[in-house]
């Protein structure tokens, strides 16, 4: 039976496994191990052969799949037409196309002897098919039949001219996933984590670290949300936010924390595998700050104004003109503004709070959106933030655009995730702001008071930015709004 298991023939139990396989397309990267594969099969037999468990063949000479199962004369009926007086011949074979489906016989006579003799012949062919070549009873439905087709078919999509079975599936998934805890809750994992023996032993000051990095990621996504639905792409997003006010040292801790929680899952068989390792590492160094040009600059402002009646203007303004962090301009209100002097009171890093004067540029976008109290920045600016950094043409993930109102500007935004798109700089507002503003005023000391710097690093790293000249510098700040 062991060798019969390896060719063609295939028990109903592995269709039904094979419909995991299927939707996943989990296929072995390497075939198993002899031992592994002998092995398995030995219980599979125990299953399908000592329950009594019937076979099917899915071979033909003409190399496609071919199907014998289940079939008797009684699926050709003869029938009269009461409308027309005519007798009709109607059923099925028990031959399948290559697709699977089962061929079927229809015909219309004058005469209910003819018809007879016609339903007979086709009874008897049927026959004939069935007791030709080597041929199994089976069990399964028409649908199992036709899930088995599909899973064969992508399998040998995948893994063309490889020898793949759909045996090789149905072993990944016994080997993968039977042990498998689904639906485990964030916070019930987190809290798992923290108390495990392991990371007790460790340091307080690294345990601290690590609560506090769950913690935070914990509150971003909410407790109730399960381990197995999260993506890689959700782990990129959470690390490299542009909107959270964290420095690049503080990405790779956070990257390190993360990945670490999610390996421990996979040990305890609450994932199936750890999405944080597809996701590149934060550099260990610290970037070189790039400025946007004069045009990007423009395109983002121009599609800033069209879109949510403008209400994005005030943030890319504070963030840009007066290089206000994108984490600390979601804290700002209208009501701390000092609209006498053009002066705003932040709370930085470090809860460091820093008087930041507002250039005049600033203030001219900032001028038609203010009110008196209330928010600085929309409900919703990561969404909006992200529409409008697609439209001016960076690469961004359709998954960021779900939901999001595109007010008829759908076929802009289609081809978002392209790869011809320049990718988003994280802080490059910022970077843009402090910039232009040391190339305007010429003084360490007093731009690393304003933009909440050392001195240190507006000497190592602003001082010459690519593409910033005295001939930009008067364009930046000569920048308006259109209406």
């Amino acid at each position: 039976m062991i060798s019969d298991l390896k060719g063609e023939i295939f028990s109903p139990l592995l269709y039904r496994l094979s419909y995991f396989a299927k939707c996943r397309l989990l296929i072995r990267e390497a075939t198993p191990p002899k031992k592994l594969f002998i092995d398995a099969f030995s219980v599979l037999e125990h299953f399908c052969v000592n329950e009594s468990q019937s076979w099917t063949q899915l071979t033909s000479t003409s190399g496609e799949i071919e199907m014998k199962d289940s079939w008797n004369r009684e699926y050709i009926k003869v029938n009269r037409d009461g409308t027309t007086g005519k007798w009709h011949v109607d059923g099925v074979l028990p031959h399948r196309d290559k697709n699977g489906k089962r061929k079927r016989c229809r015909k219309r006579f004058d005469t209910q002897a003819q018809a007879d003799r016609y339903a007979e012949s086709q009874r008897d062919l049927g026959e004939h098919y069935l007791t030709s070549g080597q041929t199994r009873r089976t069990r399964l439905t028409e649908i199992e039949e036709a899930d088995a087709i599909n899973a064969i078919k992508l399998i040998e999509q995948k893994f063309k001219g490889e020898g793949r079975t759909l045996t090789d599936s149905a072993l990944f998934f016994i080997d993968q996933f039977s042990n498998f805890d689904k639906n485990v809750k964030l916070g019930d994992a987190i809290a798992a984590y923290l108390t495990n023996p392991k990371l007790v032993k460790k340091s307080e000051a690294h345990k601290k670290q690590f609560r506090r990095r769950l913690v935070r990621f914990e509150k971003a996504y909410g407790s109730e949300v399960t381990l197995d639905s999260f993506s890689a792409e959700d782990i990129e997003d959470w690390i490299y936010d542009d909107l959270k006010d964290v420095s690049d040292t503080e990405r790779r801790n956070e990257y390190a924390c993360i990945h670490a929680f999610f390996n421990w899952c996979l040990k305890k068989n609450k994932v199936i595998r750890n999405v944080v390792s597809v996701v590149d590492k934060p550099d260990a160094t610290e970037r070189v700050p790039q400025a946007l040009s004069i045009p990007e600059v423009e395109t983002l402002f121009e599609w800033a104004q069209k879109i949510d009646a403008g209400s994005t203007v005030p943030f890319f303004a504070l963030a840009t003109f007066a290089a206000i962090r994108p984490s600390e301009v979601l804290r700002l209100k209208w009501e701390d503004f000092n609209w006498d002097q053009n002066v705003i009171a932040v709370d930085g890093k470090g809860k460091r709070r820093r008087s930041v004067d507002l250039p005049k540029t600033c203030v001219k976008w900032l001028k038609p959106y203010i009110v008196e109290e209330g928010d600085v920045a929309p409900q919703n600016i990561r969404k909006l933030f992200d529409l409008v950094r697609a439209l001016a043409g960076y690469r961004l993930r359709k998954k960021a655009l779900y939901g999001v109102d595109k007010e008829g500007y759908d076929e802009l935004v289609e081809n978002c995730d392209s790869d011809d798109r320049p990718k988003w700089i994280n802080d490059v507002l910022r970077h843009t702001g402090i910039t232009y503003y040391q190339k305007q005023i010429q003084h360490i000391g007093k731009v690393a008071a304003w933009a909440g710097n050392s001195v240190s690093v507006i000497d190592s790293h602003y001082r010459a930015v690519t593409g910033v000249t005295d001939k930009t510098n008067k364009q930046f700040w000569a920048l308006k709004p259109s209406n």
